[in-house]
């Protein structure tokens, strides 16, 4: 069995705990205990374990490893998520493991260390959630040049989708690729790589500095103001309010047509968010349609458990798996999704 990549071994910095399971003389049942977090690693510990794992030869434990980074919250990875000083390499696992789920896209945006390939990738093959949050028609997100070549290979990828991203390259001066398959999304010209300092160096800045003045005003507003700005300010604004301490003001944010799909998910990934956020959620049924939406619903401690049984059961085998391993849900939902597989088996 090789050992983790001797070149990352600085920047990894591993605990005693994780060398020792990383030893080849550690048994393969403890290093099996370890993967499904069931020896006491704090985040951090754990997450690297999976890293490093899935960087050996045990093709069976690295799929254990990746099962239960897929059976994360992004909540509870948030803090190494964001944390600029790991390697790229460790965000590069983390965002092909979880491609599918928007909270970690999200909070993964936001950290510069996160390699240019990495989300070309994501962006050629991630779901159709992912994408209709950064393809909000009213408020859509900056995209460098790669990533919009990517998205024009993205079978998940609307055509109204596709034809912004042609519009968005041609107003860059990059003429749109969509022949020669994923292949040609990830080659970048010089062109593509100029504009991509561009994007990080002035956008990024502008980006961050509006927000920055939207926060300093929302302190100056009323609540009055803050809630009419909660039910028509744009991204930027529904973010700062939605964690606004007033319930008012926070629940107003729900109300704006503009909301995205994308926002109702990352918000019932949170495990903090209040009674007052989940209620209207549940009685949306437009939202309801949702998959990934009724699958953090599941798992979100303020569902009443009738709702997340009525949830549980439009979901799919995978998830119902995962699900009945959890230590993170009620142990109802839990016996419900042993019931439900065991049910499948003897048919």
């Amino acid at each position: 069995m090789t050992s983790p990549d001797s070149s990352l071994d600085g920047q990894l910095q591993l605990s005693a705990a994780v060398a020792r399971l990383l030893d080849p003389a550690t048994s393969t049942s403890q290093r099996q205990q370890a993967v499904r977090g069931q020896l006491a690693l704090d985040m951090r510990d754990q997450l690297l374990l999976w890293f490093c794992i899935c960087r050996q030869d045990d093709v069976a434990l690295c799929g254990q490893a990746e099962a239960a980074l897929r059976a994360s919250t992004a909540m509870a990875l948030k803090p190494l998520l964001q944390d600029s000083h790991l390697p790229p390499e460790l965000f590069d696992f983390v965002l092909r493991v979880r491609a599918d789920d928007l909270g970690t896209v999200i909070l993964l945006r936001s950290n510069p260390v996160v390699p240019v390939s990495s989300w070309q990738r994501l962006f050629g093959h991630c779901s159709y959630e992912v994408l209709s949050f950064f393809f909000d028609s009213i408020c859509p997100f900056k995209l460098r040049p790669q990533e919009l070549q990517a998205v024009l290979h993205n079978t998940q990828a609307t055509e109204a989708m596709r034809q912004q991203a042609r519009e968005r390259l041609s107003a860059s001066g990059v003429q749109p690729q969509e022949t020669g398959g994923t292949a040609a999304a990830g080659t970048a010209s010089a062109a593509l790589l100029e504009d991509e300092a561009v994007f990080t160096a002035e956008e990024a800045e502008d980006e961050a500095l509006a927000i920055s003045s939207k926060q300093q005003l929302a302190q100056e507003l009323g609540i009055g103001e803050k809630i009419k700005m909660a039910m028509t300010g744009d991204k930027e604004w529904r973010t700062i309010l939605l964690r606004d301490s007033n319930k008012q003001v926070s629940t107003a944010v729900l109300q704006n047509p503009r909301i995205t799909e994308g926002e109702i998910l990352l918000l019932t990934q949170n495990r903090s968010a209040s009674d007052e956020l989940i209620r209207p959620i549940l009685l949306n049924r437009e939202w309801l349609k949702n998959y990934a939406i009724r699958h953090a619903l599941v798992q979100h401690p303020r569902t009443p458990l009738p709702q997340a049984l009525r949830f549980l059961a439009t979901l799919n085998d995978k998830d119902i798996r995962v699900l009945a391993k959890s230590r993170g849900i009620s142990s109802v939902l839990v016996n419900a999704c042993r019931r439900m597989l065991a049910a499948k088996t003897q048919r």
